[in-house]
This record gives structure tokens, C-alpha cells and sequence, in this order.
């Protein structure tokens, strides 16, 4: 018994040792061909810019750029790109922050094109089957998908005899992209028909980065429910801060959800529109089509990405999301106004709304609590026992703001209620004499079907009470006040300067769901 043990020990031995061989020999071939530090760009003679390799320090810097936008999803962060017929994903389940922190080197990016992922937890949120970016292998090239998205067809992709082994959407919308069109394709996958047919199939919620060989195909919803926009890859010996781009020619293209991500050796261009699909080779870019919503629907971009989700420099609809949130807090002091000694947020998405509240009332503006910046996002946790923990973790008083003082404190949005009443503890505790409460958005009553962590009616706070008067005795506040639906509404349409027609989405402020109500359609 013991010789065969040691027998199968030193097999086991023999087998690791031949893998990190094998490794090491990989290894080797990528620092040759890469160099094992970050290397600019080396350009053919007589290639043209659009066709030039890219490798090297473009990885790491998307690799930067991922770091932008991430409000969006801070609970998982992948990378997956591609190099000739090669897919290469790193890492697996880890969370941004960690991601960011590991530093990766030149040679563990050599990509030509590449799909960089943030994502926000659901319900289940840290299993494997949420994830949200997925390859396919067809009878086609392998195509890897990242997606921002919740999708409402799941049975109609069920009917057609496919099989699904997780509850992901990724897999769901990428085994859609695998189904023939109903016209048929003559020489092989016909993928711009294909992304139509899901369109039409599913025509809310998601934006799309599906990644072939030769080409990268950018989609937004036909809603235009969730945001996606367009930029360039400025050269090497660009200024990285700098956005002038006078006498240099692109070297790449980029897609992201916030325009935000642009400010790293990039250069934002416009959003994608709603239901269009953007091709991307080294051709360059262009417009293959666009879907329009369905019959007599208008378009419905989500209210709550001004209010909530998106970073205040980042820009929708021709203005900047931080001017929507100052408009919200001007349009609150009107519609709510109160006799206070400071003003101060609930930092740091509450921070452009204070402002707004402070310069509408004249009262002055003052920092009332500091923010553990180590800790996350609370409304996007998965329960409700890490949000009220993390909360207690996340912020503290200061004393010479709070002491005596009759305070106004403005938030972006209440939720659950889980923040504000522990917040409202501790302002009591540093001695606050009157702590009025003032929301910046209307109030959550419905949940959302397009993919926010808000699934069921019971779960929001102000549907377990009658108004807000009890929500202020039950928090220990003096008063609580929130924005109307026409005061948001207002300040969002103020310096709005789309390219189309503009359409929001206000189901979980209103239950006014694009595409109908819920029991009508098919989730």
C-alpha cells in the first residue's frame, strides 16, 4: 500500500512538474515577443494607424480605465481578451478593488482587442452564475460577450430547443446570438442579422460588447435603457491629461457605459445610440443599423443613473451628470424649504445635490460626516445585513458641524432605509439639535425589471409605511421630505441636448414600465 502511494505521489510530482514547465516556457515566449515591462506601441512600416498592433501598455491602460466607471459594478471586475485565435481571461471572481491593487504586468496583456467588466451584484450575487461576460463556441469564430443587462426572454430561447446550465443572462444572450435569423444566412454567420433578431427578441434591458476575431460590435438597447458610449485611443505620445487631438490620427477605438472612462489617453466622442449597433475594426467604425423601439413606445433611458449609479463627471444626454444632481437640490429647496444652520450630505453621492439645496436656500454649506473610503457602495450589497453593516463602518460625525446645530441632510435616494437611520443615531449622538432629512429623488415604490438590485415591492421602505411622517418618527428625524417625479424630471430636462428625441424611465418611481407592465411581459 505505501509503495503505491509513493508511486502515485511522485506521478503526481512528475505531472506538476511538466505544467510549470510548460508555463515557463509560455512565459518566455511572451516576454520575447512583449517584453516583461509596459512598451509603447511598435507600428509596421507602412502599416496605417487603424491597422497597428495594439499591446502592452494598452492593456494596462484599460486596465486603468476600468477603474473610471466602476460604480457601476464594483462586486466583480474581469478582463477578456483576444490575440490571433487566442481567448485569455484573467482573473476569475476577483472584485475590482483587489484587481486594481494586483498589478498587471505588459506581458499578461498582449491583446489586440479586448473586453474589460464591472458588475454590480443581483440578488444571488456571488455566484458563478451571475456572471455577466461569456464566450461562445459555434460553428463560427468564438465570440465573447460583455454585458450590462437583465433579460426578459428567457422562455422564448427555452422554446427553441436551447438548453441553458446557468441562470446567467450572459449565457441566455449569448446563446441568442447563436440562433439563425428567421431570413436565413448564405455564407456563414451573418452576425450584424443576428444582433437584430435579439434586439427584436429582447428589447430591453442591456449594453453589449460582443468581440469577435477581426471586429468588436457595440449595441444599446432599442430603449435606450441602459447608457453606452463611444471613444477614441489616442497615440502613445499623446499628453494622457490632454484632450486636443489636432494632428493626430485615433489608434484605437473604445466603448464604455460612462463616458467617464474617457480621461486616461482617451478621448470621448458621443453616445451610442439607442438600438444601434456600432461595428469596429481596424477599418475604423461605423454604423451598421439602428433598431427603433417597439411600435409606439418611446425610448426610456433610466432615471436613476442621473440620481444614482453614475459618476458626477460623467455626461448623458449632452450635459454632465453632476449639473442634473445640483438642479435636483436647487429644485428640492424650492419645493421643501426649512429654517437650518447648516447644510450638509450624506457624501459622497448627496455632495452636488447639498450644493444645489445650499445655494437655492442660502444656508451655508458644511461637511457634517467623513466617509470611509475602504468601504463600498451599501445599496448595491447583496443583503440587508451587509448594508446596515457597512453603513456602521462607512461614516462619522464631525463634532464642530454637528454639536448644537439644526441641521439639513440631503441624500441622493432612500431605498430600504437602511442608511439614514443609523446615520441619524450618530448625529444625535454628536449633539445635533434638529436633523431635517431631504432627498434628491422621488420615492422608490415599484421594482425594477431592467436589471437594479430592486426586485420586490416589500423590500422598499416607503411602501411599509403610510407617509413620510412616519418615516420620520421611526428614524428619530424632525423631518423628511423628498423630490417630486416633475421636480426630477425638471431638473434632468434643464440643459438636456440629446441627439434624439429624449424618453426616461421612471417605473420604479411611477410603475409606468417601457414595453408595458410586468405581468404583460414576459420576464
Amino acid at each position: 500500500m505505501e509503495k503505491q502511494t509513493g508511486e502515485k505521489g511522485r506521478s503526481a510530482d512528475r505531472f506538476n512538474a511538466r505544467v510549470r514547465r510548460v508555463r515557463r516556457h509560455r512565459q518566455r515566449k511572451l516576454v520575447e515577443q512583449f517584453g516583461n515591462r509596459p512598451i509603447h506601441l511598435h507600428r509596421p512600416r507602412g502599416a496605417t494607424t487603424q491597422r497597428t498592433r495594439i499591446h502592452g501598455n494598452r492593456g494596462e491602460r484599460g486596465h486603468q480605465r476600468l477603474s473610471l466607471p466602476q460604480g457601476h459594478g464594483p462586486g466583480e471586475a474581469r478582463v477578456h481578451q483576444r490575440r490571433h485565435l487566442q481567448t485569455k481571461r484573467l482573473p476569475r471572481n476577483r472584485p475590482h478593488e483587489v484587481l486594481h491593487e494586483r498589478q498587471i504586468r505588459a506581458d499578461q496583456l498582449p491583446a489586440v482587442r479586448g473586453a474589460l467588466h464591472a458588475r454590480r451584484p443581483g440578488g444571488r450575487a456571488q455566484r458563478r452564475a451571475r456572471q455577466r461576460r461569456r464566450a461562445a463556441q459555434t460553428g463560427a469564430p468564438r465570440a465573447a460577450c460583455s454585458i450590462a443587462s437583465n433579460l426578459p426572454f428567457g422562455l422564448q430561447v427555452l422554446a427553441r430547443g436551447v438548453g441553458l446550465s446557468t441562470h446567467s443572462d450572459s449565457e441566455l444572450i449569448t446563446q441568442a446570438l447563436c440562433l439563425i435569423p428567421p431570413d436565413g444566412e448564405v455564407n456563414g454567420p451573418d452576425w450584424p442579422a443576428r444582433i437584430k433578431h435579439l434586439m427584436r427578441l429582447a428589447p430591453l434591458s442591456y449594453s453589449l460588447c460582443l468581440m469577435l476575431k477581426d471586429r468588436i460590435y457595440a449595441v444599446r438597447d432599442p430603449y435606450g435603457n441602459r447608457p453606452l458610449c463611444l471613444g477614441i485611443i489616442l497615440p502613445s505620445d499623446h499628453d494622457p491629461i490632454s484632450n486636443e487631438i489636432n494632428g493626430y490620427r485615433p489608434e484605437g477605438w473604445v466603448v464604455s457605459s460612462e463616458s467617464c472612462a474617457f480621461m486616461l489617453m482617451t478621448r470621448y466622442l458621443r453616445e451610442v445610440l439607442p438600438g444601434e449597433i456600432v461595428e469596429m475594426t481596424n477599418k475604423g467604425v461605423r454604423t451598421i443599423d439602428i433598431v427603433p423601439p417597439p411600435e409606439n413606445n418611446h425610448l426610456a433611458f433610466c432615471i436613476f443613473e442621473y440620481v444614482y449609479f453614475a459618476r458626477p463627471n460623467s455626461q448623458f444626454e449632452g450635459q454632465e451628470v453632476y449639473s442634473v444632481r445640483v438642479h435636483c437640490g436647487m429644485q428640492l429647496a424650492v419645493d421643501h424649504p426649512v429654517e437650518a444652520d447648516v447644510v450638509g450630505s450624506i457624501p459622497e453621492s448627496g455632495n452636488a445635490a447639498a450644493f444645489g439645496y445650499s445655494t437655492q436656500s442660502g444656508i451655508p454649506l458644511g461637511e457634517l460626516l467623513t466617509k470611509n473610503s475602504y468601504v463600498g457602495r451599501t445599496f448595491i450589497q447583496p443583503n440587508n445585513r451587509l448594508r446596515q453593516m457597512n453603513v456602521s463602518l462607512k461614516f462619522s460625525p464631525i463634532l464642530r458641524n454637528v454639536s448644537g446645530k439644526r441641521i439639513i441632510l440631503i441624500d441622493d435616494s432612500i431605498v430600504r432605509g437602511n442608511t439614514v437611520g443609523p446615520i441619524i443615531k450618530l448625529l444625535r449622538r454628536a449633539g445635533a439639535k434638529e436633523i431635517h432629512i431631504r432627498v434628491a429623488s422621488p420615492p422608490l415604490k415599484y421594482p425594477c425589471f431592467m436589471g437594479i438590485n430592486i426586485p420586490t415591492r416589500s423590500e422598499l421602505i416607503m411602501n411599509k409605511l403610510k407617509d413620510t411622517r412616519e418615516f420620520a418618527k421611526i428614524v428619530d428625524a424632525d423631518s423628511i421630505e423628498y423630490l417630486s417625479v416633475n421636480g426630477l424630471v425638471k431638473a434632468v430636462h434643464k440643459e438636456i441636448k440629446p441627439a434624439v428625441k429624449p424618453g426616461h424611465c421612471t417605473a420604479c418611481l411611477t410603475g409606468d414600465y417601457p414595453g408595458g407592465l410586468p405581468e404583460e411581459l414576459d420576464w
